[in-house]
């Protein structure tokens, strides 16, 4: 196996210098990605009920909404890790979209009588303006995202996974005593 000079990595089965990292698993997202999303769907399900309970009148309902937006982001953002960020969004705002679409019908205000928590998942009321406070939610959640990988010093990038900010340093893959 001729060792490509321009690759910064061994491939599989090249040898490596002792205490040299080994590559990123291909196809599985950083294990701080997941954990920081998981905190953050925390965080947004603890100041959407804190909202909920606690401000009131349309302050509460869009701020409520947006927050709702964020959390369906996260979650989205949880199932699909590698997927780049616009994707996430518009997954995400379809489903926010299709819970309010389905509030034009019977169906949450059924639900919620059989369990009053689903109110808080499906909703019972359409309103225009939720619409406008789920792209918002959306957008802040998204920009939160990027702001945090970008600090964190990754990426999104152009397939959606998450690649190292800086470049790896290079190492030499050619075994010991070989030319």
């Amino acid at each position: 196996m001729t060792p490509d000079p321009s690759s910064s990595e061994p491939s599989v089965g090249q040898w490596r210098p002792a205490g040299a990292p080994r590559p990123p698993a291909a196809g599985r997202a950083p294990a701080g990605r997941r954990l920081g999303l998981a905190g953050a769907a925390v965080l947004l399900v603890v100041l959407g009920l804190l909202v909920h309970a606690r401000i009131g009148g349309a302050v509460g309902d869009l701020s409520g909404d947006a927050l709702y937006a964020a959390f369906v982001h996260v979650l989205v953002a949880l199932a699909a890790p590698h997927a780049r960020r616009l994707v996430v969004g518009r997954i995400a705002l379809g489903l926010c979209v299709a819970v309010e679409l389905l509030q034009l019908t019977d169906l949450p205000r059924a639900l919620a009588d059989a369990s009053p928590v689903t109110a808080l998942v499906l909703g019972s009321t359409f309103s225009p303006l939720d619409l406008a406070a789920y792209a918002v939610g959306v957008l802040l959640a998204a920009t939160a995202d990027a702001a945090v990988s970008t600090a964190l010093g990754t990426a999104t990038g152009t397939a959606g996974t998450a690649v190292p900010a800086r470049p790896a340093p290079t190492c030499d893959t050619r075994p010991p005593g070989g030319g």
